[in-house]
């Protein structure tokens, strides 16, 4: 089961756990299953040992290697290459070279509606009607990182 897109999971790559564990929660929440690891060592051995995930949500700032660098390996891999890819970063924009850069680029603090719906473009699974409302948490709607 390699082939990107079977399944609806989505593979969290964030170094802060608070952050992280949100994310699988709302994800969860919405339809998705998630993983969370913490850097990109950790990313490319669950690429070894499991089936590949549905899209890679990562942030760029991770401890050791960049995850950039990921999404460089990712997009130069014969296997990982079609993985849909969105990039959160608190930084301004990386400029990517032709045909590495990821689908989609978030500014932190982001938009959970727009995470959310940026995750179903990219994966083109529309979410059902009754999980739209879960989406929209009773807090402010943005989730603030460092």
């Amino acid at each position: 089961m390699d082939l990107v897109g079977e399944s609806k999971r989505v593979l969290v790559v964030e170094a802060d756990e608070a952050l992280a564990e949100l994310i699988t929660l709302i994800l969860d929440d919405v339809g998705y299953g998630a993983d969370g690891v913490a850097n990109v060592e950790d990313a490319l051995d669950y690429f070894q040992a499991e089936p590949l995930p549905a899209v890679i949500l990562l942030d760029i700032c991770l401890p050791g290697t960049s995850g950039l660098s990921l999404v460089q390996a990712c997009r130069q891999s014969d296997r990982l290459s079609r993985l849909p890819m969105l990039v959160l970063t608190g930084r301004p924009v990386p400029e990517f070279a032709d045909g590495l850069a990821p689908d989609v680029v978030m500014q932190k603090p982001f938009d959970i509606d727009r995470l959310c719906a940026a995750l179903d473009r990219i994966t083109r699974t529309p979410r059902p009607a009754s999980a739209n409302a879960v989406c929209l948490p009773h807090r402010s709607g943005r989730v603030h990182a460092r």
